[in-house]
């Protein structure tokens, strides 16, 4: 039987930016750029914030009765729409960095 060996070492170290707003035809939204690295080297992508919401889902199904952290409320409202979105940011960094 061959030996396991991890794709790396476990190490990774991630950062959420705060978000860039994107027009689109259809409604325009907020994305989320990610940088980081890990033993495989560096890492940089955008998401939306929805798909922090399916990653959530998607460990809370994958690891029933371990501790997934909260993410914040998707709704934001008008005026406060500028601070909501640096809370959002803080929050998103602390999701990453506790599950990595």
């Amino acid at each position: 039987m061959p030996e396991y060996k991890p794709c790396n070492d476990g190490h990774m170290v991630l950062r959420v930016h705060p978000p860039v707003l994107t027009k689109a035809t259809l409604g325009d939204y907020h994305e989320y750029p990610i940088s980081g690295v890990d033993s495989n080297g560096d890492i940089e992508t955008q998401r939306r914030f929805s798909m922090f919401y399916s990653l959530r889902e998607a460990l809370v199904l994958r690891f029933p009765g371990l501790f997934v952290p909260p993410l914040p409320a998707k709704k934001m409202t008008g005026k406060k729409e500028d601070f909501t979105l640096v809370e959002r940011t803080h929050f998103l960094n602390l999701f990453l960095t506790e599950c990595s």
